[in-house]
């Protein structure tokens, strides 16, 4: 289910439900629709042209963009669908809106694809402010870790998954941190090259040692 439409969607191949991903872990994205409206356009024919567009979305800014979607798009093998697809566009752009063919590449590219499936399996994960409050602490910690170390945060933060340290909090006052960790083994090689001057402090969790400078 959906938690961006609120709803189970249906999807007809595997390239419209990639796209839902892209949709749910988007955060421009407020609502999106598959199948959203049934569109008749009178062209002096019979029977008017009918076309069901395969995706609406409305952004945050209160743009609404229309999708056709398909695996690749060629508009020299069928005219007659072409011409409703131009037809249509116009329609949408007469109403404000977008309205854009996209093909199985862009919405398949990694590692954005993958991205965008770890990020919405947790779509209905409620999160607390205080858990928000954790996160974004300890975004900022790694950034400023890594700032001193001169290292890439991405490293930083495998170093500390790897040793399983988690820090906690930065204290501004003498440049120094605390840290919280289950072992203070084997990462030597992290610590080493804090100066001296930062007066680096590791607390241990459940033990109170403290890993000398």
């Amino acid at each position: 289910m959906s938690a961006k439409a609120r709803r189970t969607l249906p999807w007809e191949d595997k390239r419209e439900r990639a796209f839902f991903w892209h949709c749910e872990a988007d955060a421009n994205v407020v609502a999106y629709l598959s199948q959203p409206h049934r569109l008749e356009i009178h062209v002096g024919r019979p029977r008017p042209l009918i076309y069901f567009p395969d995706l609406r979305r409305d952004l945050a800014n209160g743009r609404v963009e229309i999708y056709e979607i398909k695996k690749a798009y060629n508009p020299d093998d069928d005219a007659d669908y072409d011409l409703k697809l131009r037809l249509a566009a116009d329609v949408y752009e007469g109403l404000g809106w977008s309205f854009r063919i996209i093909e199985a590449p862009e919405i398949e590219r990694r590692p954005t694809l993958d991205t965008a499936w770890s990020v919405q399996r947790y779509r209905h994960v409620a999160l607390t402010g205080q858990a928000l409050a954790d996160f974004t602490a300890h975004h900022m910690l790694t950034k400023e870790i890594a700032k001193w170390l001169d290292l890439h945060p991405n490293q930083v933060k495998r170093t500390l998954a790897r040793h399983e340290i988690e820090p906690v909090c930065a204290l501004k006052e003498n440049m120094r941190l605390v840290w919280r960790r289950s072992d203070v083994s084997g990462c030597d090689h992290l610590w080493s090259r804090v100066p001296s001057s930062s007066r680096v402090l590791f607390h241990c969790v459940g033990s109170g040692r403290r890993h000398p400078n």
